[in-house]
């Protein structure tokens, strides 16, 4: 029985549980995507139900108590009820993403070398990590790719500031987010 933590990724927990889809959908619509093959194969292998439920705008604490209840897992004893891995003040704005009230400099004076629609690249069956890397990589100085998404793309995020990129990703809209990465 694989156990239901923050740090479970989606496509383990998927694996494990098929039956979650559902249930997962039904806590956040955009988890719809998963059925998205490319989508699953990729974010989902990267994901953890962290990001996932940052990704939806919602606690990780919910998340991970309502998986945990739907197949059974108790609810675990000596820690108020709440998953290993929840400390306080995790979970709150977006899994502790606070989204700028003021956009970096570089942001408006940056070249856009590429506008890629997220969603309709994991359609074609193109990872959008790829496609970014391979733009940036002979990019000059003050050039970035432009990323539109229903989601804020947190995986792609945090895979790419692990290699020192810079990001700025920012909601437009209900559901519209603009993200804008360099070197």
């Amino acid at each position: 029985m694989l156990p239901i933590t923050p740090l479970t990724r989606v496509g383990e927990l998927l694996d494990a549980y098929p039956q979650l889809e559902e249930t997962l959908i039904e806590i956040a619509p955009i988890f719809e995507k998963l059925r998205v093959p490319m989508l699953r194969k990729t974010v989902a292998k990267l994901a953890t139900l962290e990001k996932a439920a940052g990704i939806a705008g919602i606690e990780t604490k919910d998340l991970v108590m309502r998986l945990r209840k739907d197949v059974g897992q108790d609810l675990l004893e000596g820690h108020d009820n709440e998953p290993e891995g929840l400390g306080e003040g995790e979970g709150k704005e977006a899994n502790g993403r606070k989204r700028a009230d003021e956009t970096p400099a570089w942001v408006t004076t940056a070249e856009i070398l590429e506008t890629l629609a997220v969603e309709a690249l994991l359609a074609e069956g193109q990872h959008p990590l790829a496609k970014v890397r391979g733009l940036l990589n002979d990019a000059a100085p003050g050039q970035a790719v432009r990323l539109e998404s229903e989601f804020q793309p947190i995986p792609l995020i945090d895979e790419l500031k692990s290699s020192d990129f810079r990001i700025h990703s920012q909601e437009d809209g209900a559901g519209h987010w603009t993200t804008l990465i360099t070197r």
